[in-house]
């Protein structure tokens, strides 16, 4: 009796270690790391609309990754003179990643 229980715990213990060595081969591919370099930048740009006055503005982050680019808005509305550009430049602004 004592040496079948010697023998089931050997093999349960045998069973552990072929399943977690499994598991370990699983989570190796999902923190895969690549030496490609993406194409990603952030920025804030305002974005305006000519009124017969005076131009409305509202920043905006741009999100640019690869040839995508996404437009999120904020709550953020100024109002300036005709004729007012923005001085931030988007190349100057832009964060390389």
């Amino acid at each position: 009796m004592k040496k079948e229980m010697v023998y089931i715990a050997i093999i349960f213990l045998l069973l552990a270690v072929l399943i977690m060595t499994n598991f370990n081969k699983l989570t190796g591919f999902a923190a895969f790391e690549t030496n490609e370099k993406t194409n990603f930048s952030v920025y804030t740009a305002a974005v305006c609309v000519n009124n017969t006055d005076n131009l409305s503005c509202r920043d905006e982050i741009f999100i640019r990754c690869e040839d995508i680019e996404y437009q999120i808005p904020t709550n953020v509305s100024l109002a300036h003179e005709s004729g007012w550009e923005d001085p931030r430049k988007k190349e100057e602004n832009a964060q390389q990643k």
